[in-house]
């Protein structure tokens, strides 16, 4: 998919295979910071969350209770 969308959407050909080396190297530049922000949150006394939810399927009434569902950060 993103192959196809790079080449769709800016004209640029590239392979798979360097799709997953630039995803890893990016993976790889940022994992320091990332841990450092884990151990930080984590170290915390209060931690907020997004509780943040939204309706889901209830259109189509396939959730008669009309539950929401929500995502939580960490």
């Amino acid at each position: 998919m993103v192959v196809l969308a790079l080449s769709d959407y800016f004209g640029l050909k590239i392979g798979l295979g360097t799709v997953s080396r630039l995803r890893n190297q990016g993976s790889e530049a940022v994992s320091i910071a990332v841990e450092e922000a884990k151990v930080y949150v984590q170290s915390q006394r209060i931690v907020g969350a997004d509780e943040t939810g939204f309706k889901q399927g209830n259109a189509d009434g396939k959730n008669p209770e009309k539950k929401r569902l929500g995502y939580g950060w960490l």
